[in-house]
């Protein structure tokens, strides 16, 4: 497939030994093809070797890099998107199910067209209930930003062939090597949270096409690395604000920030 997936690790051991028993199946998958970014796995409040963890597992097929810290998802992606020179990259978070027919089926759709760029499946949670906020079928500026979410799509869709739209979510998002490169990675000021938008928002401004292939299904969890709800808020409002910076200028990015205010108050100081 010239594949390499990368997957970033923080805390997620259990679910990422699992993601990877179904990775390792795959014939079509060479040698150190799965590279692993281990931003941290503690136990107690003490650091354990993730290697030990996944030591029950053939590891043939898997490369891990281990940082003494945690500098943000985005960084770590970059780190392991360095390590290879394989055409395609499939991002997958270790809390992301697919198998190898789904696999297939993006790489497929990303190479059948020199003006798609990014490729990512339908995702689902574990009660196989699709995912509607993990994309957006079309630029939604304002963003409902209120809401904790990433905005809903609840419009019927097909369920074949490919679906153009302006982001996907970072969980399971395959793009071709050169497209990434042409735009530098991830930005690695985005420590958690909007990396992913910013990501796509800079694919389609050199002229590449995102889309969903809709015959390609994953599990996503979400949310499985154990940080507490007021601190992922506390990093998705930081993101946030970046973001607007970034591409709409400092006022909207004060506006949005002022108009937050009381959910960010409430979210960051009065949540668990």
């Amino acid at each position: 497939m010239n594949l390499a997936i990368i997957i970033v690790n923080f805390n997620t051991a259990r679910l990422l030994k699992k993601t990877l028993s179904i990775l390792i199946k795959s014939k079509a998958l060479e040698r150190k093809s799965i590279i692993v970014v281990d931003n941290g796995e503690f136990y107690k409040g003490k650091r354990v070797s993730l290697k030990k963890i996944l030591g029950g597992l053939p590891l043939v097929k898997i490369k891990v890099l281990v940082n003494s810290e945690n500098k943000g998802f985005g960084f770590a992606c970059n780190q392991g998107a360095r390590k290879t020179n394989k055409k395609n990259l499939l991002f997958l978070n270790p809390d992301c199910l697919i198998q190898e027919k789904d696999i297939r089926q993006l790489v497929e759709a990303l190479n059948s067209s020199a003006k798609i760029g990014i490729v990512a499946p339908r995702l689902f949670n574990e009660n196989q209930k699709e995912q509607r906020w993990s994309f957006a079928a079309k630029s939604n500026f304002p963003f409902k930003i209120f809401k904790g979410k990433k905005g809903k799509n609840d419009r019927q869709i097909s369920t074949s062939g490919n679906e153009a739209v302006e982001w996907v979510t970072g969980a399971c998002l395959m793009v071709k090597r050169k497209v990434f490169l042409k735009v530098n990675g991830f930005d690695p000021n985005f420590f958690l949270y909007f990396e992913d938008r910013d990501f796509c928002k800079r694919v389609k401004k050199v002229g590449y096409e995102i889309v969903r292939c809709l015959k390609a299904k994953a599990v996503h969890f979400e949310s499985q690395s154990h940080i507490s709800w007021s601190k992922r808020k506390k990093y998705y409002y930081k993101s946030q604000s970046y973001f607007f910076k970034k591409h709409y200028g400092f006022l909207i990015a004060c506006l949005i920030m002022i108009f937050r205010s009381p959910y960010y108050i409430k979210n960051v100081y009065f949540s668990k």
